[in-house]
Formats: structure tokens, C-alpha cells, sequence
């Protein structure tokens, strides 16, 4: 026999717990609700005869999806090769360290001339970016709105780049700490709103608004825009199109159809939103958020349903009413007010059977949150776009060099698009043992049970396989067939690979004409900051982890998203440095192509 009070408590901790299965961004639902949507399935081998269908396939997915975006485009070409992007350049995610690194990429990019001696930023057809990489992304358009527009070409100048450097101290940890306290306060209003009604309600609105605020005095200047207004600044500027990269949380099937980027890569862009999976906005739709808030969502790396492995650790953390992911109205979707009504209505446990409460094509309500939970590079759609020549940024937290985003989308544009995806060797006096795509392989070949949790032999096999002193390699994505009446046409598409890297020991116990040389290569920011690192004397924010937080540059842990201006300064100017000294202008392609030995000085003459 159970105590009395067991026989009530028993109950009640029942019923709490099925409630706050509602809370979290999982439904229950048959198995004739699949995602629909999209144009590539998965294939684990493309034979000969489907390669004209394929090829079919991808030149309809471009008229359907991306034929309006020609327009915008700044590198026309001529009809008969359907005006595909020439140029394109991605962001990865990485939070402030990304956006830092991105921004002087692109200083050093308007610093090498292009066609005609112009910036070759200016060139540019689409840039994309994804969490941090979003940050530095809007931070390009934003700022040239009003009040108080900043040209292009001022953006890289001292009183736009020391804006920037003085709100490098980003999200104050007590700022989030009291953002999180708060929400945890709302914890019954989650349990209410999503658990005895699946509502699908922002309950967490005190992080994610405090978040979205400093984006915008951070990066944006204060504004808060939308993207129509972008897009007129866009038009008007003759400014690259842009595509900020987001993850829909897409309700499981038994194809597991949630897994396919092309179904859960979310897309905000100047003309629209969705994806494959969930749908692509129409003409008339509004956009269900502003650009601070795409941002925000974009860089929600915190969520219980991504961050988290399994269900019941799912289910808990999204109780706790803490995630930075955002729910969404779906667009796609215009049920009566009669169906709208038992959505609302519906309590416990009758939701998980409504079709309103499923979060896929035909659901009332989506839930995105972090690009990187889907595809860090923020390149996956440059390739969908068949984009001719794309710059990837990469400056995800990777101190031991492995490439996981690297591979992350490798494998996925295999398995998607059925197309391989190589990095060239780097050059042979580095004496390596093999390049960066034999990384993976290497690793998973020394992994075993005891250093499975550990993470300091790694860093040796990377070395054999990547130079920090060579951060940029050139690439290529082949081969996508694109099928036109006159026939099947093969597009390859070549990559230059931007690694965030630094080799410490060249800057270690270097003193006289060494340093000086090391000034030249990287600039006196890099120098000066790497030197306060090796020390440990570095200038960290808040002021108190210059005391207890060991100094790391250039891999600084995504985590602490508050720099010190120096620290700020220095990730742009080794961004700056790294294009200047490893890339040239190629008028044949007008694209970028990687110098055979590095120019070892920070300019562009």
C-alpha cells in the first residue's frame, strides 16, 4: 500500500510531466504527414540515366525557387547560361568571434582590386551568413540605412570600425543571467500556454529580446529595419543579395525528411523566406519577423530541442522555459476561423491530434532558431543557387582544426545534391601528410573507447594534414548538370576556403626584424593582441576573466560574447590580413584565386 500522500503526489507529478511534453517543439502525429516540398531526394547513387532528370530537376528548382533573384545580381551574363550567380561569399556562424573575423574578410576584400581597380567586394552577387556570421552580414546593409547612413565604402573606415569597437563588450554575462532569471520566472506561463494549450508560444521573450537589443546597438547602430526596406536599399545601391540562414525545427516522419538541409535551412532573403520543407513565401505574405529579429533567431544557439540528445533531456530543458529560439506564424497556411478555434481551444492532451499543432508544411505555427544547428558555413544555399565562385568563411569555434562544418556540409551535398565536394593540397614545402579531407578520416582512425571524451590527441593528427600558416586553400563542388533544351551542361564550382587560423609558434620568443616582419604580415592589432595571449596578460571582457579565463586567440570560446576592443581589432585585422596575403584578383574568372606563396605583407599593393 502506497502513504497517502504518495497516492496524491503520484498523480499530479504525472500529468505535470505529460504536460511538459507540450512545452517543447515535438509532436506526435501519423505517418501520412511527411514533410512535402523540394526537388531532391536521397540517393546513394546517381547512374547515368539520371543525370539528365537531375539536371532537369535542378534548372526547375531554379526557375521555381530563384529566378527572381537574377535581377540583383551584379555579374550578368547572358541569357542562354540563365544568369547564375558569378560570385558569392559566406559566413559562417561563431558568434562575436565570427562577426569579427567576417567583417575584416570583407575590409580586406574592399581592399583587393577587383574589375576595373574597383573593390572586389563590390563584385560580389549574393553573401550569406549564419548566427555570427548574420551579425556581420546586416551589419553591411543596416548601417547605410537612415538615420545617419554610413556609404560602403566609409563602412571600413575609422569612425564606422571604432563604432564597432566600442560595443564589442556584446551580451554582458549579467544582462543574460537576468534574462534568464526572468524567464525561469515565466516557467508557468510555458507550462500554461504550451503545455495545457499547445500554443506555441515565445514564453523565453526576456533572453531573446535582450539578445536582439544588443544586435542592434552592437552591429545595426541602434536601428531596427525590415527587410522591404533593405530590399529598396539593395535596388537602389545595387548592393549584393543576401541570405540570412536560419533552422526550422520540422516535425520528424518515418523518411526523416527533417534531416535534408534543403528542408530544414530556413531562408530569409530581400525578396522572402521559407524553405523546401515548410514552403517558400508568396508575393503578398509579410514578413513574420524584422531583420534584428532574423538575426536573433539566426544566432539562437542555445535551444533544448537542437542543443540537446535525447527526448527526455529535450523535454526538460525546454520546461525550463530557456531557449533563444523563436516560434513563427506559418505563412503557408489559411485555415477558417472554425479551425483556427479548435486550435486555440484544444487543451491537453487533444492537441497532439490537431493538425494545427504539427510543425511542418501544414502546421499553424514554425519553430526556428540557430543556422547552425543546420549548416554552420551558411554555404549550402550558395550552392543550391549554383553559385560559380564562392568564398566560405569559416570561423566556427575549431581549436583543434578538425573541419566538422566542413564535412557537415560535404556530406550533406553528397547525400543531397550527389555532387563531391574537395579541398586542393596545400603547398607541397609544408611537407603534409595528405589534406584537409583525409582530416576526418585520420581521426575516426585513432578514436577508441578511452579517448573518446577527450580531445588533446587530435590536435597532432590535424597538423599533419593542415598548416595554420596557410589558411586559405582553393577548392571545388563537382558536378551539378543543369539540363536545357540544347543540352545537358556540367557545372563545377570552384571554393577558396577562409580558415580562422593562426600558427602560435611563429610568434613565440620572436624579437627584431622577426617582429618586425611579423607587423608587416599581420598588423600590429594581431601582433600586439597574440603577444598578450602567449602571456596570458590578455585584455578580456568582463575585466575579471583577464584573471581567472585563460587567453586563447584565435579560437576564443564561443561562449563569451563580450570582447575587449583589442581583442575585437584583432580578429578583424587578421581577417583583413589573411585575404591580402593569400588571394589575387583572376580578371579571367573575376573571381578571387589563391597566391601560390603568400604576399607576407598586409596590403594590397
Amino acid at each position: 500500500m502506497l502513504p497517502t500522500g504518495m497516492k496524491t503526489a503520484y498523480p499530479f507529478l504525472g500529468t505535470l510531466c505529460l504536460l511538459i511534453t507540450g512545452c517543447i517543439s515535438v509532436a506526435i502525429h501519423g505517418d501520412d504527414q511527411q514533410v512535402k516540398g523540394g526537388f531532391y531526394q536521397i540517393e546513394p547513387k546517381v547512374t547515368q540515366d539520371r543525370i539528365e532528370e537531375r539536371g532537369t530537376e535542378n534548372v526547375k528548382l531554379w526557375e521555381h525557387s530563384y529566378a527572381k533573384e537574377r535581377a540583383y545580381y551584379l555579374n550578368p551574363k547572358t541569357e542562354s547560361e540563365k544568369s547564375y550567380p558569378r560570385v558569392c561569399l559566406s559566413f559562417s556562424g561563431g558568434g562575436i568571434r565570427s562577426a569579427a573575423y567576417s567583417i575584416g574578410v570583407m575590409k580586406g576584400l574592399h581592399a583587393l582590386a577587383g574589375k576595373d581597380g574597383a573593390p572586389f567586394l563590390h563584385q560580389i552577387d549574393i553573401m550569406s551568413g549564419a548566427s555570427g556570421g548574420a551579425y556581420a552580414l546586416t551589419w553591411y546593409y543596416v548601417n547605410q540605412l537612415e538615420p545617419n547612413p554610413v556609404n560602403r565604402d566609409d563602412l571600413f573606415a575609422l569612425p564606422a570600425q571604432q563604432y564597432l569597437r566600442d560595443n564589442a563588450d556584446f551580451i554582458a554575462p549579467f544582462t543574460i543571467g537576468a534574462a534568464a532569471v526572468g524567464d525561469a520566472a515565466l516557467i508557468p506561463l510555458n507550462l500554461f500556454a504550451n503545455g495545457v494549450f499547445g500554443w506555441h508560444w515565445n514564453t523565453s521573450f526576456l533572453a531573446t529580446s535582450a539578445y536582439e537589443l544588443a544586435i542592434q546597438k552592437s552591429f545595426h547602430g541602434g536601428r531596427n529595419t525590415t527587410f522591404p526596406k533593405l530590399n529598396a536599399l539593395i535596388q537602389e545601391k545595387r548592393l549584393p543579395f543576401f541570405v540570412i540562414g536560419t533552422t526550422a525545427r520540422i516535425d520528424d516522419d518515418r523518411f526523416h525528411h527533417a534531416a535534408l538541409l534543403s528542408k530544414s535551412i530556413y531562408e530569409f532573403t530581400p525578396l522572402g523566406f521559407g524553405s523546401d520543407g515548410l514552403g517558400h513565401s508568396r508575393p503578398h505574405d509579410d514578413f513574420p519577423v524584422t531583420v534584428s529579429e532574423a538575426v536573433e533567431i539566426s544566432g539562437a544557439a542555445w535551444d533544448a530541442s537542437q542543443s540537446l540528445s535525447g527526448t527526455s533531456q529535450k523535454v526538460a530543458g525546454s520546461a525550463l522555459n530557456q531557449d533563444t529560439g523563436r516560434y513563427v506564424t506559418n505563412k503557408q497556411v489559411d485555415r477558417s476561423w472554425l479551425k483556427q478555434l479548435g486550435y486555440w481551444a484544444a487543451p491537453f492532451p487533444l492537441y497532439f491530434f490537431n493538425r494545427a499543432y504539427t510543425m511542418d508544411l501544414y502546421g499553424e505555427r514554425l519553430y526556428l532558431s540557430d543556422g547552425g544547428h543546420s549548416e554552420n558555413l551558411a554555404a549550402f544555399p550558395l550552392v543550391r543557387r549554383i553559385c560559380e565562385n564562392i568564398i566560405l568563411v569559416d570561423a566556427e569555434y575549431d581549436p583543434n582544426y578538425t573541419f566538422e562544418a566542413y564535412f557537415k556540409l560535404k556530406e550533406a551535398l553528397g547525400r543531397e545534391l550527389s555532387v563531391s565536394t574537395k579541398l586542393d593540397p596545400q603547398p607541397a614545402h609544408l611537407n603534409l601528410n595528405g589534406t584537409v579531407d583525409d582530416i576526418d578520416a585520420a581521426i575516426e582512425k585513432q578514436r577508441t573507447l578511452d579517448n573518446v571524451n577527450d580531445s588533446d590527441w587530435i590536435e597532432p593528427i590535424t597538423k599533419q594534414y593542415f598548416s595554420r600558416r596557410q589558411p586559405v586553400m582553393s577548392g571545388m563542388i563537382s558536378t551539378i548538370p543543369l539540363a536545357f533544351p540544347s543540352g545537358v551542361i556540367r557545372k563545377d564550382l570552384k571554393l577558396t576556403y577562409i580558415k580562422l587560423a593562426l600558427d602560435e609558434e611563429e610568434f613565440r620568443n620572436v624579437t627584431g626584424p622577426v617582429k618586425e616582419a611579423l607587423t608587416t604580415k599581420y598588423g600590429k592589432e594581431v601582433v600586439t593582441y597574440v603577444d598578450s595571449v602567449l602571456t596570458n596578460d590578455c585584455d578580456l571582457r568582463p575585466r575579471l576573466w583577464g584573471r581567472i579565463k585563460k587567453c586563447a586567440f584565435p579560437h576564443y570560446p564561443t561562449k563569451y560574447q563580450n570582447y575587449a576592443e583589442s581583442q575585437f581589432e584583432a580578429y578583424v585585422k587578421l581577417g583583413e590580413c589573411i585575404v591580402l596575403n593569400h588571394l589575387d584578383y583572376d580578371a579571367t574568372r573575376q573571381s578571387v584565386t589563391v597566391r601560390a606563396t603568400p604576399r607576407n605583407r598586409c596590403s594590397a599593393s
